[in-house]
């Protein structure tokens, strides 16, 4: 097989593995396994891994190579994240309608507590803390 540059070779891959699109979708469909039970069985291995990388200062060396570029890349993909803003947006409707129900009800909650003296300023301020540090999203 004849070499090719970078640049094609680069070109070909990004040709075919576009084209490939529907092979991923289905590969991910067709599986049988359990991808976060699997993820979870490795959890000693990873947390192995990553001390590793720490300790052998592979971790720092890699964010010291990312330091210098990685506001240009961020800028080069930068349409990823209305993409991403995009398909997320029910998701998010979804989370917001249950949060904000509940910040409502709480928020009836603290308008029927005394607001008189600061100390009762102070419960209403912990009556708001700690229902929020309540709020437990829906699976």
């Amino acid at each position: 097989m004849p070499k090719i540059t970078a640049q094609a070779g680069a070109q070909k891959w990004s040709t075919r593995t576009q084209a490939a699109q529907q092979d991923y979708v289905d590969g991910v469909n067709n599986t049988t396994k359990d991808p976060a039970a699997l993820a979870i069985a490795a959890g000693p291995r990873y947390l192995q891994r990553v001390t590793d990388a720490f300790n052998s200062g592979k971790w720092a060396n890699g964010l010291r190579r990312s330091a210098a570029s990685w506001k240009s890349i961020t800028a080069a993909k930068a349409s990823n994240f209305s993409t991403g803003v995009a398909a997320a947006e029910q998701k998010v409707t979804d989370a917001f309608t249950s949060l904000y129900a509940f910040e409502q009800n709480l928020e009836n909650t603290i308008a029927s507590m005394p607001n008189v003296t600061p100390a009762d300023r102070k419960a209403r301020m912990n009556r708001w803390f700690d229902g929020m540090s309540g709020y437990v999203p829906p699976a």
